[in-house]
C-alpha cells in the first residue's frame, strides 16, 4: 500500500516491512532541465523546534525506524563533482557554501555541504553559528570537536543562500515551534537574545585566552633561541628581562580567568581545582541555550550581568597591558632588532545582531 503525504512517502508490504521517504521534494522537482543544469537548489520543508528530553536508555526499538534529521534539510543538485582546494581542506570547508540569513539579510549561520555530483543534502540544525573556540586546552561541555553549538533561532522564516562554482541560489526556510506546545514567541526571542549575548562573551573570553597563549609562546620561543647562544644572551639581555616581566603579568591575568591545573575535558575536574571566569561563562551559556523557550528570570539575568562585568574588567586589564607593558617590550625589541610580539588590537565584547 502506498500512502502519499505532502513531500513524503510511506510504503508498507503486507505488514512485513515499512519504508519512509521523508523528503521527496528533490524527486518531485527533478526534471530534464534540472539534470542538464550545473546547479539547482530545491525548496525546503519546514523545520520544527521539537521539545526533547533525556529519558535514559530506551527499550530496543525493534519496530521503529530512524527519525528524520532534526532541522531544515537543504537539498541541491550538482551536475559534476567539485573537489576541495588545499585551502578548503586546511579549513575543513568545501566548495558548497551554505548561509542562513534573517529577513534583514544578516547572516546567522554558515555551513559547508557535500560537493559530489547528483542530489546532495545538508541539514541546518536551526541554530546560529556557535561562539569561537579557543585554539588550546579543552572544555568538557563542548558540543563536538568544533566547539559549542549556537543558540536556537526563534520560529520564523529565514533565507537560505547556497553558492558553488560561481553559481548562487536562494530559497526560504520556515522554522516552526513544537505543535504540541503553546509557548509565546516572546519566550523564544528572549532565550535567543540571551544566548547570543553569552555567545559573544564566550568568543571574547576565548580570544583573550588565545592572545595570551600566543604571546606566551612567542616569548618562550625567543628565550629558548637566545639561551642557546652565549653571544645572543649578551646582545638581548635587556629584552629577555623585559620579556620576563611581561610574562609574569600576562600569566597573572591568565590564571585569574582560567585554571590551567583543572582537567577541562572531564566534568569532575572542578572537584580539586575550582573553575574560574572562563568556565563560569561557559556554564552560564550552556545553561541558557540548553533549555527550551525558557524565559530569562531575574536570577539568570543577574548572573549574566555579573559575568559580563567580570569579563569586561579582564578585557580592560588586557587592553591596559597592550598600551603599556606590551608596547614597551615591542619598542625595546624593535630597537634591539629582536622579534616583536603579535599582540593584535584591543579586545571587547562585540554587540550582537539577532
Amino acid at each position: 500500500k502506498f500512502v502519499h503525504h505532502p513531500d513524503s512517502l510511506v510504503l508498507a508490504s503486507h505488514g512485513r516491512g515499512l519504508w519512509v521517504l521523508d523528503n521527496l521534494k528533490p524527486l518531485e522537482a527533478f526534471t530534464h532541465k534540472v539534470a542538464q543544469s550545473p546547479f539547482t537548489l530545491f525548496k525546503t520543508q519546514p523545520g520544527t523546534l521539537f521539545y526533547t528530553t533525556d529519558i535514559g536508555d530506551p527499550a530496543p526499538p525493534f519496530y521503529s525506524a530512524p527519525n528524520a534529521p532534526v532541522g531544515v534539510t537543504i537539498a541541491y543538485y550538482l551536475k559534476k563533482t567539485y573537489h576541495r582546494t588545499p585551502a578548503e581542506k586546511k579549513t575543513h570547508t568545501s566548495p558548497v557554501k551554505i548561509e542562513v540569513e534573517t529577513h534583514s539579510g544578516h547572516v546567522i549561520y554558515t555551513g559547508y555541504g557535500p560537493a559530489h555530483s547528483g542530489v546532495e543534502s545538508f541539514v541546518w540544525n536551526m541554530t546560529y553559528t556557535g561562539p569561537r573556540k579557543m585554539d588550546f586546552g579543552h572544555y568538557w561541555m563542548s558540543h563536538g570537536p568544533k566547539g559549542f553549538r549556537g543558540p536556537s533561532v526563534a520560529p520564523g522564516t529565514y533565507r537560505i543562500r547556497v553558492s558553488v562554482g560561481g553559481h548562487i541560489a536562494t530559497t526560504l526556510a520556515h522554522v516552526v515551534a513544537d505543535p504540541r506546545l503553546h509557548i509565546p514567541l516572546a519566550r523564544y526571542v528572549a532565550q535567543r537574545n540571551a544566548g547570543l549575548e553569552l555567545a559573544s562573551m564566550v568568543t571574547a573570553m576565548d580570544t583573550l585566552l588565545d592572545r595570551i597563549h600566543g604571546m606566551q609562546g612567542e616569548l618562550a620561543a625567543f628565550r629558548t633561541t637566545v639561551m642557546r647562544d652565549p653571544k645572543l644572551k649578551g646582545r638581548f639581555g635587556a629584552v629577555l628581562k623585559s620579556g620576563a616581566r611581561l610574562g609574569h603579568k600576562i600569566e597573572a591575568l591568565l590564571i585569574s580567568v582560567y585554571n590551567p591545573k583543572r582537567q577541562h575535558n572531564v566534568p569532575e575536574g572542578s572537584l580539586r581545582n575550582p573553575v574560574r571566569l572562563h568556565q563560569k561563562i561557559i556554564n552560564t551559556y550552556t545553561l541558557v541555550i540548553g533549555n527550551y523557550a525558557q524565559p530569562i528570570n531575574h536570577r539568570i539575568q543577574r548572573m549574566i550581568e555579573h559575568r559580563r562585568a567580570e569579563l569586561e574588567a579582564a578585557l580592560n586589564r588586557f587592553n591596559g597591558l597592550l598600551d603599556t607593558s606590551v608596547a614597551q617590550y615591542n619598542r625595546l625589541a624593535y630597537a634591539s632588532k629582536a622579534p616583536t610580539l603579535m599582540a593584535g588590537p584591543p579586545l571587547a565584547i562585540e554587540p550582537v545582531t539577532p
